[in-house]
């Protein structure tokens, strides 16, 4: 089963008609819609409760959080534990220090909060970090407790190391966009070939990353394909046994019974 278990649909990002469209004809097989404030959660909480090969994540990216002017804890627990709304997990959350003017300690304060909320809702978090692998790696030893229903590393991009400390002491998914695709991503087959197969995610963060032969397009979805054929390529398997095994890992994380 061919699942992206990172995508942005709707409003300013990929289309959701098209998106469901090509989701009809099994490209891919089901979406994990994430999101990155609330608006966006509520959107892929509404397009999850209606469509039957949707799921949704819910939470506040580490960027949007130095925009927050209230707590969205309360909002976020609402849309979470409304079961119509199909939330599997609390994501995008985490660190991002690449650009000037971040707030650190409003970033780690929210991304602690969201990962307690992932507890006390018994989901799985998807982790947004960026220049920020040490601070992380804190965060995560000091919530070591509250991560018992896993984590994702989303679209990752940290070193061979790091992936396989992580992969170890926590049991992380990781999860591999089409960046892994392009001709300068010299690391990403090392990483993939280090990492325990059951630990590994496919995902397009759809409408960014567009993998090649489509880089320059607005990404979508159904490009997912070309990130199992690239993982297929590196671990010198058939495209079918990766499609295979990481639908098994993304149906056994986020608890999808089909």
């Amino acid at each position: 089963m061919l699942i992206d278990t990172h995508a942005h649909l709707g409003g300013c990002d990929v289309d959701e008609t098209e998106a469901l469209s090509d989701l009809e004809a099994s490209s891919p097989d089901i979406i994990i819609a994430a999101s990155y404030d609330i608006e966006s959660s509520l959107r892929s909480a509404s397009i999850a409760s209606k469509n039957a090969n949707v799921y949704a994540m819910a939470g506040i990216h580490p960027s949007d959080c130095q925009k927050l002017t209230s707590s969205p804890i309360e909002t976020l627990r609402s849309i979470a534990s409304d079961r119509q709304n199909k939330v599997v997990a609390i994501g995008e959350i985490g660190l991002d220090y690449h650009y000037e003017g971040t707030d650190k300690d409003v970033q780690k304060k929210w991304f602690e909060r969201q990962i307690a909320l992932a507890d006390e809702l018994s989901l799985p978090a998807a982790f947004h970090i960026r220049d920020a692998y040490e601070d992380a790696l804190g965060v995560f030893e000091s919530n070591r407790g509250m991560l018992r229903c896993g984590g994702i590393m989303h679209c990752y991009s940290g070193s061979e190391e790091y992936a396989r400390m992580l992969s170890g002491e926590f049991g992380f998914y990781f999860s591999f966009s089409g960046v892994i695709t392009f001709k300068n991503a010299k690391k990403y087959p090392g990483i993939i070939r280090a990492l325990p197969r059951d630990r590994i995610l496919v995902e397009t963060d759809s409408p960014y990353m567009t993998p090649e032969p489509h880089r320059g397009e607005k990404n979508k979805p159904a490009n997912v394909r070309f990130v199992a054929g690239k993982i297929a390529e590196i671990l010198e398997l058939p495209v079918e046994e990766v499609i295979a095994f990481t639908g098994e890992n993304a149906c056994r994380l986020f608890n999808i019974k089909r």
